[in-house]
C-alpha cells in the first residue's frame, strides 16, 4: 500500500510531499505540487475543521478518515495521521503527516455489512417459517 507524505502550512498550503502523495491524489508525476491548497481536495470542509481542531488540541491525529476528491474528480477515502510542528515559542508552524488510500477496504467493509444484514433477514425469515409450522 502506498503511503503519501505531506507537509503543509496551517491553512493547507502544500510545502513538501513524496511521489506516493501525488499518485494517490492522481496528480501528474511531472507537476510540482508545492503551493497547492489541500483544502480544495477535501470533500467535506467540516471534516477539515474537525481535523485541524483535533490537531491543535492534541498536537497529533491518528487514523483520521477523510473523503477527498482526486484531481480527476473521483472520490476516495484516505486514512491520515499527522502531527503539529511548533517553533521554539510553541507556536504552530506546519503540519506533517502521511496518508493512504483505504477506499477498497471501506468498500469491502460495506459489502460485508450488507451481506451480514441479508443473512440476518434470511435467518429471521427461516425462524418465522419454522415457528409457523
Amino acid at each position: 500500500m502506498k503511503e503519501g507524505f505531506f507537509s503543509t502550512t496551517l491553512d493547507g498550503t502544500l510545502l513538501d510531499y513524496n511521489i506516493a502523495f501525488k499518485d494517490i491524489l492522481g496528480l501528474d508525476p511531472a507537476f510540482d505540487a508545492k503551493g497547492i491548497k489541500l483544502p480544495d481536495f477535501w470533500q467535506n470542509p467540516e471534516d477539515r475543521k474537525i481535523c485541524i481542531d483535533e490537531l491543535i488540541k492534541n498536537e497529533f491525529i491518528k487514523d483520521f478518515e477523510i473523503k477527498i476528491k482526486k484531481s480527476n474528480g473521483d472520490i476516495i477515502v484516505v486514512q491520515t495521521s499527522a502531527r503539529l510542528i511548533c517553533d521554539k515559542q510553541d507556536n504552530p508552524i506546519r503540519i506533517e503527516g502521511s496518508f493512504c488510500d483505504i477506499t477498497d477496504r471501506k468498500k469491502a467493509e460495506e459489502a460485508l455489512m450488507e451481506s451480514k444484514e441479508r443473512f440476518t433477514l434470511a435467518m429471521d425469515a427461516i425462524l418465522i417459517s419454522i415457528q409457523g409450522l
